[in-house]
C-alpha cells in the first residue's frame, strides 16, 4: 500500500483509473516518477496516457461530436494535452532516464464498435481530427529528444488485429477465436465486460507490442511471449505439467 497517488501495487507503477494528461501533472505523477528515477530505482519511463482525455464514456469525445464544445475549446484542449504529456517527458529525461516511451492517444475511430454508436461520420471526424492533431505533437515533440519512443497503438491494431478480423469480427491467436466486437469476461474476449478494458489475450499481445518491442528499441532484449504462454495465461490452454 503506497498511498496517494500511487494507491495499492506495483511500487514503480502510477497508473489510475480514469486518468488524463492533465490529472497525470496535477497528481504530480511525474514528479513522483522522476524522484525514482533519480533514486536510482527506474531506469526507463512508460508514459501510457490519454485514452481517457477523449473517452466516448466518460471524456469529452461526446461535446466535441455534438458540437457544444466550441473550436477554440478543442483547440485549447489539444494544445494543453500536448504540453503536459511533453512536461511529463522532460520531467523524468531531466532525472536521468535513459529511455521513455510515449503511447499516442487512443484514435477511438479505429474501434469498430463506435460508428454504431455515434453513427455521423462527420461528427466523428471532428473528434479524430483533434486526436490526431494531439498525436502529431507528440511525434514532433519525441522526434526533437534523444532516447524518446513513440509507441503507436494505433498502428498495433491497424496492423495486428482490424486485417485479421473475419466476418463475426474475431482474430485468431494460436488456433483460438477473440472477439474483438463482443465484450465478456470469459477470456475468448479482446475487451472485459465493462466494455473499456482488456482481457488477458490482448493484454499479452499488447505486453509484446508495448513492451518487449519498446525496450528493444533502447538494447534491452526480452523474449517475447509466445502466442501458447498467451492462451496458457488466460486460463484458455492448460501449461506443462
Amino acid at each position: 500500500v503506497w498511498g496517494e497517488p500511487r494507491r495499492t501495487g506495483y511500487e514503480y507503477n502510477w497508473a489510475r483509473s480514469g486518468a488524463t494528461s492533465a490529472t497525470m501533472i496535477q497528481q504530480n505523477q511525474h514528479v513522483k516518477a522522476a524522484q525514482q528515477v533519480r533514486d536510482g530505482k527506474v531506469t526507463f519511463v512508460f508514459i501510457g496516457i490519454g485514452a481517457n482525455d477523449f473517452s466516448p464514456g466518460f471524456g469529452t469525445y461526446q461535446p466535441i461530436y455534438n458540437g457544444t464544445m466550441s473550436d477554440a475549446a478543442l483547440q485549447a484542449k489539444v494544445s494543453q494535452a500536448i504540453a503536459d504529456v511533453t512536461l511529463a517527458v522532460d520531467t523524468v529525461r531531466d532525472a536521468g532516464a535513459q529511455g521513455v516511451a510515449v503511447v499516442l492517444f487512443t484514435q477511438w475511430e479505429s474501434d469498430p464498435t463506435i460508428a454504431s454508436r455515434f453513427p455521423d461520420a462527420a461528427k466523428r471526424k471532428r473528434v479524430a481530427d483533434a486526436i490526431d492533431a494531439v498525436n502529431a505533437g507528440l511525434r514532433a515533440m519525441a522526434a526533437a529528444r534523444p532516447n524518446v519512443a513513440i509507441v503507436d497503438q494505433n498502428a498495433f491494431g491497424a496492423a495486428k488485429i482490424l486485417p485479421y478480423l473475419d466476418s463475426a469480427g474475431n482474430f485468431a491467436v494460436g488456433g483460438e477465436k477473440i472477439s474483438l466486437v463482443v465484450n465478456g469476461d470469459e477470456p475468448h474476449h479482446a475487451k472485459l465486460g465493462d466494455g473499456s478494458h482488456v482481457g488477458t489475450v490482448m493484454s499479452g499481445m499488447i505486453a509484446n507490442y508495448y513492451w518487449v518491442d519498446m525496450l528493444a528499441g533502447f538494447g534491452v532484449n526480452i523474449p517475447p511471449l509466445t502466442d501458447a504462454e498467451i492462451l496458457q495465461a488466460a486460463g484458455i490452454r492448460a501449461g506443462p505439467t
